[in-house]
């Protein structure tokens, strides 16, 4: 007898290990799949729901919870919870329950395996006094604890409504992906980081360009009312002066007058620089007329200025944007013609205002020789950073690029905007 039972022996041995060599097969695809949704980075929520769904589909487990430390208020969130078997109208509702029953460290099976960073596995949770009851016909229990290096900062915990229903190898598995779930939120909290000095950063580079323009203003406003109305009195008083001196005599000599006139050319000429300036500091006509009429004197300026011809090309009639907004585009589209003037070498300038529905489009095309994309990744490009962070605080968006067959397109668009077309 004992000869025959043998073979019989042999056969479920082998079909034993296949059983186990195929529940491993599964768990190396739990843990790939895992690695993937890892590599791809996906946020924290949906990283822990794809490790909870594989567990669920590829090894046959009923509930699967991610639990994460609010490092704020100390107590315990739920990340992610299994909604298997539930109707898609009761799976918020089944979160919400979820998350009551472990409140604060300590509390319950996963409260403790945070607590003390220690991994439970149990296969009869009813004999365990901090077992937190949610579902009576659950039986064992394998809960892992998260970490970042040596802190303890959530759980991932799995049951089952079979007894005795998780090994030593299940263990491991879970383990492995508490190590992913730990990566996973390390790169979320990093992310996060990052996002939240990106923040800070524009708020302060907005900030820097709101004093800056306010201090243009102010120096504009100083300089056209104390300087240009003490040059505008120095004029009165030589005019007031030359009357005062001799005519010129009939051998040619201007005598006087003539000195006087040079000095009334000069102050001429400094009224003219002085009036330049203010318009630099903070153009008049931006305030009093508006943005599209700034433009269009800009582009005037410009032709005037560098001897490039420069067409200004608006089929918008009128726009209602914050003065904040105006000031932030009219410098973003200034800084584009100074690069143009300073590094294009062009012989044609073309400024272009569009609007489609809420959204502004401006572009600055030029036909120059074009910019170079290394050029404008540069830390030492301050002019396009500057556009940058203008861009930034209004909430834009900014493209530069070589245009067909030479040349270099600035485009920005400014979404949000009350704007109405030119009537044809």
């Amino acid at each position: 007898m004992l000869k025959r039972a043998l073979p019989g022996k042999r056969v479920t041995a082998n079909i034993r290990r296949a059983e186990e060599f195929e529940a491993r097969a599964r768990a190396l695809e739990v843990l790939h799949r895992a690695g993937e949704a890892l590599r791809q980075r996906e946020p924290v929520k949906r990283f822990g729901e794809s490790i909870i769904k594989e567990l669920e589909q590829q090894l046959a487990w009923q509930r699967g919870s991610v639990w994460r430390v609010n490092q704020s208020t100390g107590a315990l969130e739920l990340i992610a919870h299994s909604d298997k078997g539930l109707a898609p109208e009761n799976v918020e509702e089944e979160f919400a329950r979820v998350k009551t029953l472990v409140p604060r460290l300590g509390c319950g099976i996963t409260g403790w395996v945070v607590l003390h960073g220690a991994t439970v596995r149990l296969g009869r949770v009813a004999d365990d006094p901090r077992y937190a009851s949610a579902d009576p016909e659950i039986q064992s229990e394998l809960c892992v604890p998260i970490k970042i290096e040596d802190r303890t900062i959530g759980a991932l915990n799995i049951e089952s409504r079979l007894a005795d229903a998780f090994d030593e190898y299940d263990e491991l598995l879970v383990e492995t992906l508490a190590s992913g779930m730990g990566l996973a939120i390390l790169n979320a909290e990093l992310v996060d980081e990052l996002n939240t000095s990106k923040a800070r950063y524009r708020a302060l580079a907005t900030r820097l360009q709101a004093v800056r323009e306010e201090e243009r203003t102010i120096l504009a406003r100083e300089i056209h009312d104390e300087l240009g109305q003490s040059l505008a009195a120095l004029k009165l008083g030589l005019w007031s002066l030359k009357t005062c001196l001799p005519t010129p005599d009939s051998s040619g000599s201007t005598g006087g007058q003539g000195k006087v006139d040079k000095i009334i050319d000069l102050v001429d000429v400094t009224m003219l620089a002085t009036t330049r300036l203010v318009a630099k500091l903070r153009p008049a006509i931006l305030d009093d007329l508006g943005l599209l009429d700034a433009l269009s004197w800009q582009a005037r300026e410009f032709r005037k200025t560098t001897g490039i011809s420069c067409e200004f090309d608006c089929t918008v009639a009128e726009v209602v944007v914050a003065p904040e907004r105006a000031t932030a585009i009219f410098r973003i589209l200034q800084e584009a013609l100074t690069n143009v003037a300073r590094h294009a070498n062009a012989t044609k300038v073309r400024l272009v205002v569009r609007a489609e529905a809420a959204t502004l489009l401006f572009e600055v095309n030029d036909d120059g020789h074009g910019v170079p994309p290394d050029v404008l990744e540069r830390s030492s490009s301050f002019g396009v950073l500057g556009m940058r962070e203008r861009v930034d605080g209004i909430g834009g968006e900014l493209s530069i690029g070589a245009v067909h067959p030479h040349g270099t397109c600035v485009r920005l668009t400014v979404k949000n905007v009350e704007c109405s077309p030119a009537v044809a």
